[in-house]
Formats: structure tokens, sequence, C-alpha cells
């Protein structure tokens, strides 16, 4: 009898352990989430959407799946669907977006073009299509190259996007693409370590120097596993200027430059690496939720991630909102499933985040 009693007793107070341990775990997340939470607004799209931006004067939402959605924005009221332009299918779904920075000309990255867009055209209902600027096949091809993120320069006379499965990054002419030249708007490629994906033109005036991104660079692998990197080029000269390894096991995805740091989300180990832009190899590792993709910063130090759970089968991802001088994470938002793209407002105000397999976005003030 003793002995069962002394079992009794220990068995009561390993369940009292897991009890606290559990309480303190729902405390400390509901303390997170919902301490000073930022206001959201979550709307349902008429397809699944990966890239999204905002216009100039911050009034509309420019959303990219199967076909290009604009919203106009009413402040804490649901967006209004506005117009849905229809893509052809040959040319596949949107990828991401990016707005010139006169907001005239809307940039889209399709699975093997880039394609160009009248801002003014698309908001009013008329004929917005440009043109298109296909990406030169190569012998190796085995599948779509896809131009994932096509970003404009900050001077508007490039965009720059990486072509994931060509293992290149793509320099278009903007001039030449908006005369409709066609794979001449084509100037050339910088060489990337492997699968680019994200990028990032460095913010000082006159800079011509960018980030991308490489999940898996063959040049900085480690025995055991491979490691991302981060490259920094000119793209005036297409030449690889620095080239940042990760950690091992950093599956380096989307970037982010700001004045003083860069901000690579780690898809594979579940983290964002800041990195001090004085000399490349002071890195601090942030842990956020599963599988971070998209990236921005909004109001200057918070860091909009979508914590897309991309491998984690039919649980929902989530938004977490980073305070890029503490690494803390000021806020997680419970998403839908594969939380993807994120566009910030010009005045830096707002967010904007895809979920691409919940066919919805997220609004975050």
């Amino acid at each position: 009898m003793l002995v069962n009693f002394h079992r009794l007793v220990a068995l009561a107070a390993c369940v009292a352990v897991l009890i606290a341990v559990v309480v303190w775990t729902i405390f400390t997340r509901r303390r997170e989430t919902f301490e000073n939470p930022p206001k959201t607004i979550r709307f349902a799209t008429t397809n699944k959407p990966w890239g999204v931006q905002f216009s100039k004067d911050g009034k509309h939402l420019f959303v990219g799946g199967e076909s290009l959605m604009v919203y106009e924005l009413q402040g804490q009221k649901q967006p209004k669907l506005v117009r849905t332009y229809d893509f052809s299918t040959s040319m596949g779904t949107a990828r991401g977006l990016s707005l010139s920075p006169d907001g005239q000309t809307l940039v889209v990255g399709r699975p093997k073009h880039i394609s160009f867009f009248s801002v003014p055209a698309l908001i009013s209902g008329g004929k917005p299509f440009i043109d298109s600027v296909p990406v030169p096949a190569l012998a190796s091809d085995r599948r779509d190259p896809n131009a994932a993120e096509p970003t404009f320069s900050p001077d508007g006379t490039r965009v720059v996007c990486p072509i994931e499965y060509q293992r290149r990054v793509m320099v278009v002419d903007v001039k030449l693409a908006l005369e409709k030249a066609g794979s001449r708007a084509v100037i050339g490629f910088i060489p990337a370590g492997g699968a680019p994906v994200g990028v990032s033109f460095f913010p000082e005036k006159g800079s011509e120097l960018v980030a991308f991104t490489n999940q898996s660079d063959k040049a900085v692998a480690k025995s055991g596993g491979c490691s991302g990197s981060v490259r920094v080029a000119n793209y005036r000269t297409l030449e690889i200027e620095k080239t940042i390894p990760m950690n091992p096991g950093c599956s380096a995805v989307r970037v982010v430059v700001g004045q003083t740091h860069m901000y690579v989300s780690s898809r594979s180990d579940n983290k964002i690496i800041k990195i001090d832009r004085s000399n490349y190899d002071q890195k601090t590792a942030y842990p956020v939720g599963p599988n971070p993709v998209g990236i921005g910063i909004a109001n200057g130090n918070k860091l909009i991630v979508a914590a897309s759970n991309r491998f984690g089968g039919d649980s929902p991802g989530e938004i977490n909102v980073v305070n890029t001088d503490t690494g803390n994470v000021d806020a997680r938002i419970p998403g839908l499933k594969f939380p993807r793209g994120v566009a910030i407002s010009p005045d830096g105000s707002v967010a904007a985040v895809t979920y691409f397999h919940g066919a919805a976005v997220e609004i975050v003030r």
C-alpha cells in the first residue's frame, strides 16, 4: 500500500508539473500575441495570391495570383475589389510584384516572363498590359525558370529578377521594356550560387548595389549539409562584390536591406538572420514562427514576417511582428495556410501579407 501511495504521489507531482508548463506556455503565448496587438483586417481573394504591392499613394492594393486583382483600401473597412485582370494561361500565374518609383508601372514575375503593366490603366479599368520580357532559355532547363521576385531599382531604370531554377539573376532595362523591346530589354545576368529567390536594393541614394539570397550556395556548402548565402552585386556591372555565407542548414529565402543591417529569412531553421552592414560578419539569429518566407520592414523597426509553416501539412501559418532592435517577437497573428508575400505601404505604417493556400490577404496596422 505504501509503495502504491508513493507512486500516486509521484504521478500527481508529474501531472502538476505538466499542467504548470502548459499554463505557462498558454499565458506566454497569449501575452506575446495580445499585448498591444496590431489591428488587422483579413479578406478573401478570388484565387490563390502570391505577390502583393501597394500603390504609391497607398490607396490601392495589387494582388497577384491566377489573375491580377486590384483592391481599393478603405481604412478599417474591408477592401473593395475594383478590378480583376485575367492573365494569359500560357504565361502562368503571378509571382512577386514590384512598383516603379514613380508609381506608374507594375512589374509582375511569372514562370517564364516578367510582365509590365500600367498602374493608371489597372485602376481605371483601361488596357493595362504593356509588354512581357521572356527569360532566355538554357539548354539545361528541366522546368520553368521561375522569375519569382522582379524588383525595380531605386532610380527606376532597371528591374532585377532572380531566376530560381537557372541559378542566375536577370537584369532588365526598363526603358527598353516599356518600348516593347521584348528579349532585347535583357541586359545580362548576375551569377548566383544556387536557387536565388529574394532581392533587395541598398537604400542609399545613388547606390548601385543589390543583395539577393541563395537557398543553397554550393560555394559555401558545409560538410554534412548545405548553407545558403546572400550575395551583394553591382547591378550595373553585373559583378559580385561580396558573398555572405549563412550558418549551416540555413536556407536563405528573402532579404531586406536597411540603413545599418540586412535581414534574411531562413526557412529551414525558423530564424531571421540580422547582418551588420558595417562588416557583414556579425550575424544575430532571431527565432520566429515555422518556415519564414516573406519579410518587410514597417515603422522603422518592425519586421513583418510571413511564417509560412510550409512543411507543416495542413497546419496554418502565422504572421510575426519582430522588433529589429531586440529580436523579440512583439506579436503573433494566427493565420491561414501558407502566408507568403509581404508588402509595406509607402509611409511604412501598414503591411499586407498574402495567404497562398488560404486564398486571402491580411492587412496589418
